[in-house]
């Protein structure tokens, strides 16, 4: 129904469990170093959420979840680390627009904290794929040169370059992986909906 959505997001989870989805995820991703799609060292965190079956969906921002439990029970565990959760005592078919109401409301009192966190995320994140992206690109020049060197014989525009380079291709490659495990997961789901 939201395929071809761009604005809101409704995720229908059938038979779904969390683990098993990081554990498809990662299968997917090692499938996609063995054949050569993509190098172990491409493998990080943001590829791991982009493989994810709402690889495609923002984040959720809140996580209401009914009947009193405090638990999340398998749902959403990578996707929500940085959601607001909240839980209500209520059962679902009980739940009305106040308990709704409510928990926005603690959404809106937490929101300053999960957005400096989800934005201390991103910063580490993107120092962590940088860093990766310099010793990939060090290790690859001289590779090509049989060896040998040392950083300091590289001038920084020389080495801007290089990590720049790498990173393009890096991009590439996980954009070919990416494209290609949901092309998979799309002809799975058409070919289980046609029986």
């Amino acid at each position: 129904m939201t395929k071809n959505n761009n604005k809101v997001y409704l995720n229908v989870c059938f038979s779904y469990a969390s683990r098993y989805e990081i554990t498809d995820t990662i299968q997917s991703l090692v499938d996609g170093s063995h054949d050569g799609t993509i190098l172990p060292t491409d493998i990080s965190e943001e590829l791991m959420e982009r493989c994810l079956y709402t690889g495609t969906c923002t984040p959720p921002d809140l996580v209401i979840r009914t009947s009193g439990e405090v638990r999340l029970s398998d749902f959403l565990i990578w996707q929500s680390s940085y959601s607001c959760l909240c839980f209500q005592d209520v059962l679902w078919p009980e739940f009305s627009v106040w308990n709704l109401f409510s928990s926005i409301l603690t959404y809106q009192q937490n929101y300053n904290n999960i957005k400096v966190a989800r934005e201390y995320m991103y910063i580490e994140r993107k120092d962590k794929q940088y860093k990766s992206d310099r010793d990939c690109a060090l290790v690859q020049y001289y590779k090509e040169r049989g060896g040998g060197g040392g950083e300091g014989e590289l001038s920084e525009a020389v080495l801007e370059e290089l990590i720049s380079h790498y990173a393009a291709e890096r991009k590439k490659r996980i954009q070919l992986f990416v494209q290609s495990l949901i092309k998979k997961r799309n002809n799975y789901l058409e070919t289980v909906t046609e029986q």
